[in-house]
């Protein structure tokens, strides 16, 4: 292994323990990842510049740049907070990045997610509040995200579920024997559980109405698909056995937390009626219908400036305006990712956006009918991108240190993938896997 690869991978593996557990650890991997990189510029501008995803990044990357400017020159007395927010969204440029030491081969990723999931499980004991645990686990805390924000580390927590399910079989049968085999069950199992105890401790409405669209969804297809080889069979009973012992135990959850569960559930029922009847002024200003007051409200914002938005900074800016507020303090973001990106950026942005998306998981979408891509890895890539966009109605995370790790590292593997861009012998690797 050469000096740079060495570098780069343990750059990898530093950003993908610490992406959820501290943004210094975090930025230090993509530093190294980067200098890597650099090393050796010349064969990593042979494989990029042929990139179109590549190409549309660094354009996005300038757009943000000059709707900042513009911004600036409108709002003058928004100007740092334009390019300090420009700033963040240019934090996309370092997807290649990432996405350069994924492509070397799968067992990369494997690594990666198993670090991801390892941080995160950190966290959670880390931040445990031991002195109420009880209250934790029967549902009567209040909602609790382990030191982050409760609504985007239940997401995470979603992420590393769906990961261990799907690749749950393929893991299983890679073991050597059958202590080994057993034990990687049992691990599995337990990583299982940690996830399902805090997504329901996290208490998130938003990441529960996401994960239960999608990852049943995402398992029926799943077990449609597979072939009807021996293996296949194998594979789905796998996921099967693991599946009722999860369920049976995630019921014996949900009894011990019902009641923290249906308060959460039913806390804020006094808002359905005005919605339904179309009054918004009748909305009280809850948690929930706060958001309802802030997505209109934005739309309103965005439909003065539909095409090229208000500038990257200009939430902070709107939003106070609005006088909408939260204990006296006006939310920090529209709670909407979209009708974030239609107010800072337009028309325009969301677009391109959506574009740089298509890119990408048409990719994705075609490696796995040409039989390249394994079935598990595809509906994980897609489970997950399906799980963000459905939770993205709900909230916006997008300018935090944590859910900018998060996005970096599970786009990035698909942004791997890309024609242009992947290694060959990645899929080759994968097939030997299945073989």
């Amino acid at each position: 292994m050469k000096s740079q690869e060495i570098l780069g991978l343990s750059g990898l593996y530093l950003f993908s323990f610490t992406a959820v557990l501290g943004i210094a650890g975090a930025n230090i991997g993509l530093l190294l990842m980067l200098i890597a990189m650099l090393l050796q510029i010349r064969t990593v501008w042979e494989q990029l510049r042929y990139s179109v995803p590549f190409l549309m990044i660094l354009a996005g990357v300038a757009g943000i740049a000059l709707t900042a400017l513009a911004a600036s020159y409108q709002l003058p007395e928004t100007a740092s907070h334009q390019w300090a927010q420009a700033l963040r969204w240019g934090d996309i440029i370092w997807l290649p990045v990432i996405a350069w030491w994924l492509r070397l081969e799968p067992r990369h990723f494997y690594i990666a997610f198993a670090l991801f999931a390892a941080g995160a499980i950190v966290r959670i004991f880390y931040f445990m509040p031991w002195d109420d645990l009880y209250s934790l686990l029967v549902g009567e805390y209040r909602p609790f995200g382990f030191g982050l924000w409760h609504i985007p580390f239940s997401a995470y927590l979603v992420v590393i579920l769906m990961g261990v399910i799907f690749f749950t079989p393929r893991l299983i049968l890679s073991g050597k024997n059958n202590g080994i085999r057993l034990g990687t069950a049992g691990l599995l199992l337990l990583v299982s559980l940690i996830c399902i105890e805090g997504i329901l401790i996290g208490k998130s409405r938003g990441t529960w109405v996401a994960a239960l669209l999608v990852v049943p969804a995402f398992l029926i297809f799943y077990f449609q698909r597979f072939s009807g080889s021996i293996r296949g069979w194998l594979q789905c009973s796998i996921m099967g056995i693991g599946l009722l012992a999860t369920l049976a135990l995630v019921g014996v959850m949900l009894l011990s937390q019902q009641e923290g569960i249906m308060g959460r559930v039913l806390q804020e029922r006094d808002i359905y009626q005005p919605i339904l009847e179309g009054d918004i002024s009748r909305i009280p200003g809850t948690s929930i219908g706060t958001r309802i007051h802030l997505w209109y409200y934005g739309i309103e914002q965005w439909l003065e400036k539909p095409l090229f938005g208000w500038g990257p900074g200009s939430e902070k800016y709107l939003i106070a305006k609005s006088g909408i507020a939260i204990g006296g303090i006006p939310p920090p973001h529209f709670h909407n990712t979209y009708i974030e990106i239609l107010v800072r950026f337009g028309l325009v942005g969301l677009i391109f956006t959506i574009v740089i998306l298509w890119f990408i998981y048409r990719e994705i979408w075609m490696r796995y009918r040409t039989g390249k891509l394994p079935a598990d890895w595809f509906f994980f890539l897609f489970s997950v991108m399906v799980f963000c966009l459905i939770w993205s109605f709900f909230n916006s995370r997008i300018m935090r240190w944590d859910y900018r790790d998060f996005t970096l590292l599970f786009l990035g593997v698909s942004f791997a993938m890309t024609r242009s861009f992947a290694k060959r012998d990645f899929f080759e690797k994968l097939k030997l896997e299945r073989s």
